[in-house]
């Protein structure tokens, strides 16, 4: 099993849990958060939407265990992998905590065209006209955030590394030496498709964008097949989104090529914890007329800074460990992530009767809530 498909698959191994089976006083009881093995798009592919499988098992969980209903399931975990991951979730499963690919935070209607917010100066509301998902009025894409923040986590796509690339990762604690511009044939790579049916919300309009103001710019290699050496011979990588998720933040840093991210109201994986201001670069919709003169306008001397940050922090966004357990990746931060989720239910609950008797309502999780806490050091 490869990519995002394998990083489910491996996050947890749950054993079957039933309300006969498990008095009160069993270690499921002592619990403080219930991973919920589900696993969609292996059940029917990334662009399946999962609603009324994702309903039936919170119906499941609520009717023959007793720990749902302790919470509302607010201490259950869903693992959402399709494109758009926590879009495609019901209104059964809402409070609970979701693993996403997308850090969209709003719904689903809105991606694509955020200028509809309901957070602008002059918010247009939800887009109805398109087809992709259900835009009627108190649908779970009119109504639900696709990612919640400080509640739900962010995660990376899995980016399975074959046994050839692994020999040319950056080594923990090696030396690195930077290239900065020396050596790089491309000044912006961006490969795979640049519009998907000429829909405008792919990539909420960004790679269509590039392609129109940039096709020809010199340095700037736009769609078509790509290998990892071909981002290890650009300056910069760009980092849409796609159809949903993106997961060229992962392979940018795996070959130290910069980030340029350009996701309008995205957060990224683990944006809480990693220091992304030293490994990428952000811009808006509105700086891509002007992207080749900001690129060229980059210092080298920053351009090896981040290239540098980039040889170190790769391994939190792999879900494999190519260098051994001993160090951090992306399930260390996982479980970083979800220890502050725990935490912070716990204080909520404590001050709250609505969860007396939900297991975090009367305890505070021990576990590392940071990566100094956790000893996750990444050099």
């Amino acid at each position: 099993m490869e990519g995002e498909a394998w990083g489910a698959a491996c996050f947890f191994k749950v054993p079957s849990v039933s309300t006969h089976r498990h008095p009160p006083s069993s270690p499921f009881a002592q619990a403080a958060l219930f991973f919920v093995p589900v696993m969609p798009m292996q059940m029917a592919g990334n662009l399946w939407h999962p609603y009324d499988f994702l309903a039936n098992t919170a119906r499941h969980l609520q009717a023959e265990y007793p720990y749902w209903n302790r919470s509302r399931g607010e201490d259950h975990i869903f693992f959402l992998t399709t494109d758009r991951a926590g879009c495609w979730k019901p209104f059964e499963i809402q409070h609970s905590i979701i693993l996403t690919y997308l850090g969209f935070p709003a719904a689903e209607a809105y991606f694509g065209f955020e200028e509809r917010l309901r957070w602008g100066a002059d918010p247009a509301g939800p887009q109805r006209r398109n087809n992709a998902y259900d835009t009627r009025p108190g649908s779970p894409a009119t109504e639900l955030p696709c990612y919640v923040p400080g509640k739900d986590v962010v995660v990376p796509v899995d980016s399975m590394v074959r046994a050839g690339e692994e020999e040319k990762l950056p080594a923990p604690g090696a030396a690195y030496v930077c290239a900065g511009r020396t050596g790089k044939r491309t000044v912006l790579h961006m490969g795979g498709s640049m519009s998907n049916m000429g829909r405008v919300e792919y990539s909420q309009g960004v790679r269509q964008a590039i392609e129109r103001l940039h096709a020809g710019e010199e340095g700037f290699v736009l769609g078509g097949e790509f290998t990892l050496d071909d981002l290890r011979a650009a300056t910069f990588c760009l980092a849409p989104s796609g159809w949903g998720w993106g997961w060229r933040i992962t392979l940018a840093m795996l070959t130290q090529c910069v980030p340029v991210i350009i996701q309008p109201n995205v957060s990224q994986p683990f944006e809480e914890l990693l220091p992304y201001a030293s490994f990428s670069l952000r811009y808006t919709r509105e700086d891509i007329p002007a992207l080749p003169s900001l690129l060229r306008a980059v210092p080298t001397r920053r351009i090896c800074e981040m290239q540098t940050s980039l040889a170190r922090h790769y391994r939190a966004l792999l879900w494999q460990k190519p260098h051994g357990p001993a160090h951090p990746g992306a399930y260390d931060l996982t479980m970083i992530s979800l220890c502050r989720r725990a935490k912070a239910l716990a204080r909520r609950f404590a001050g709250s009767a609505e969860h007396e008797h939900a297991y975090l309502a009367r305890h505070s999780p021990e576990c590392a809530d940071s990566l100094a806490a956790a000893a996750a050091v990444f050099v």
